[in-house]
């Protein structure tokens, strides 16, 4: 595996017009990857294009920039038909496809009537029923969830044995079936601290699996605002960290915010209303914004470049070989640029 670090834009709350603008400039200038999640809806109740029509479309216009989910799940589609669309998009891309999948959001399903019981078991045997369908000429399988006789896929990926499988995993259980089964491990917005404990236990669990450590690409997703005027950029950033942490209570925790940790707008839980957005409003202000507890510490790195730089360096001494930034809508033009023009070629330069 290259040891480089690879650098990727996320993007949501995207218009198509912008999806195209932003894929663009990112493949002409450097960046490695584009991620995207399978949303019907996100954080808030504004356009969300969707995840394997739009990367269809991304892969018949792009020719060298990595195609990422991030992440899909095994609830909305049934495995054979995510290998079928998996293996359409590799051809379109001629081999670009990375395929991130975890155990699912309440925001995705609840409101849809989407049941979602037993997420991280059912997680397994999907990408267990894929990588079968992506490999063997005709497929048996009799599982808790799935259950195939005579199944035939004759459409084989382009990439071999198939397109790598990121997971994107938190718990123990989900971790476990990352050592196991993944090609990649795909967390989001881990503080530093957890990101590096977690990645140790992967790569344990993945020796006693029998599997090469170094064989599992440790990514991350972190929200970036970099700017030439460090203090705008990082002030840029807080309400988004807040609202993120707020959905996501064991940051706080780990943080020593527990007084802010509120179980109910935790991401198992917490659903896309009118009610529920306000309430997370409210709670994210309540949240103080110290960036010292933050930047290069938890979800965040913001400022000018070399800010960015020094935050970016201590991720890559906990084991990031792969970064995936999510950045404000008003904030990406400028943050693309800076990492482009500075951050990109400093690392890509060592």
């Amino acid at each position: 595996m290259n040891n480089e670090l690879k650098f990727g834009t996320y993007f949501p709350w995207y218009s198509w017009e912008d999806a195209v603008k932003t894929v663009t400039y990112a493949e002409e200038n450097g960046f490695d990857s584009v991620w995207m999640a399978d949303h019907p809806a996100d954080w808030a109740p504004v356009e969300h294009l969707e995840l394997w029509t739009t990367m269809s479309a991304l892969a018949a216009i792009t020719k060298k920039i990595e195609l990422c989910f991030g992440v899909t799940d095994p609830h909305r589609r049934h495995p054979s038909t995510m290998a079928h669309g998996a293996v359409t998009i590799d051809y379109i891309s001629k081999g670009r496809l990375k395929f991130g999948i975890g155990p699912g959001e309440a925001m995705n399903l609840v409101p849809y009537g989407i049941n979602w019981d037993k997420p991280v078991s059912k997680l397994e045997e999907a990408i267990i029923v894929m990588k079968k369908l992506w490999t063997e000429k005709s497929v048996d399988f009799n599982g808790e969830f799935f259950k195939l006789k005579d199944a035939i896929h004759p459409t084989k990926p382009i990439q071999k044995p198939h397109p790598p499988i990121y997971i994107g995993s938190h718990g123990p259980r989900a971790l476990e079936v990352t050592a196991k089964l993944a090609d990649g491990w795909y967390p989001f917005l881990l503080t530093k601290q957890k990101f590096e404990d977690s990645l140790k236990f992967i790569r344990e669990k993945a020796k006693k699996f029998g599997r090469d450590p170094s064989k599992i690409e440790p990514i991350l997703e972190l929200i970036a605002v970099v700017g030439k005027d460090n203090d705008k950029a990082v002030e840029d950033a807080s309400f988004l960290t807040r609202a993120v942490a707020s959905l996501w209570p064991q940051v706080l925790n780990d943080l020593n915010l527990n007084q802010y940790s509120k179980e109910e707008l935790g991401l198992l839980k917490w659903t896309c209303s009118d009610l529920n957005l306000q309430h997370l409003v409210d709670h994210t202000l309540q949240i103080p914004w110290e960036p010292e507890k933050w930047l290069g510490k938890a979800l965040v790195v913001a400022g000018d470049s070399d800010a960015v730089i020094d935050q970016l360096e201590g991720y890559a001494k906990a084991g990031v070989k792969h970064f995936s930034f999510f950045t404000p809508k008003d904030n990406i033009q400028t943050t693309l640029e800076c990492i482009s023009k500075s951050i990109i070629p400093y690392f890509k330069g060592k």
